[in-house]
């Protein structure tokens, strides 16, 4: 099952990845919103998707964010700058594990 869902995964970003190819100093990342319980799949939670459906429109899709529906929560792809930004997610990612545990 896990070999499954990373080849999932994998192909998912793979596709992403082929819409641009990151340019020197960027990664592809994904970001997934884990929901804590229920479905959040578009039928239901219309509300949620109303909101995110107008956001999105806002933004206009390119070829540098992605958005994937998921029934566990939706899962955000974009490219990021290996730079500060990226320290400091990766930084404040690692210090609210920290604080978790």
């Amino acid at each position: 099952m896990d070999s499954e869902w990373q080849e999932t995964f994998r192909n998912r970003m793979r596709h992403f990845e082929a819409r641009r190819a990151p340019m020197p100093g960027e990664v592809a990342v994904s970001i997934k919103v884990q929901i804590r319980s229920g479905c959040f799949h578009r039928d239901c939670s219309p509300r949620a998707y109303e909101l995110i459906d107008r956001r999105l429109s806002k933004l206009g899709l390119d070829a540098q964010f992605g958005f994937e529906e998921h029934e566990s929560g939706p899962e955000i792809l974009v490219y990021l700058a290996i730079t500060t930004a990226g320290l400091s997610l990766a930084k404040s990612v690692i210090d609210h594990n920290n604080h978790q545990s």
